[in-house]
């Protein structure tokens, strides 16, 4: 089993990826990875990092054009950040995606 830091800390690595437009990266890490946070327990400590995946993963939907998947990756983030209760993560994950 994964430690939440173990999890936090690439996320990070995924979001500098996504800000210096490198997209081939994040989108071949990303299901990974929030596959390995979901894994951990208590699923309270995992939600922030889960939501700030799915909150990265719906940026990446937009700009690869991949509009079925936003709403998916989106509706993910914003459940994981209620949970986690990470006032930052909860706030992006509720920001509109773009038309």
């Amino acid at each position: 089993m994964a430690s939440s830091a173990g999890v936090a800390a690439p996320s990070e690595g995924v979001r500098q990826d996504f800000r210096a437009a490198r997209y081939d990266a994040p989108a071949r890490t990303l299901p990974g990875r929030i596959a390995q946070a979901q894994a951990l327990e208590p699923v309270e400590l995992s939600a922030t990092t889960v939501a700030d995946l799915y909150n990265i993963a719906t940026r990446l939907c937009i700009k690869l054009g991949e509009d079925g998947l936003v709403a998916i990756t989106a509706d993910r983030a914003l459940n994981s950040a209620r949970i986690g209760g990470d006032a930052l993560t909860n706030a992006e994950a509720q920001r509109p995606a773009p038309p």
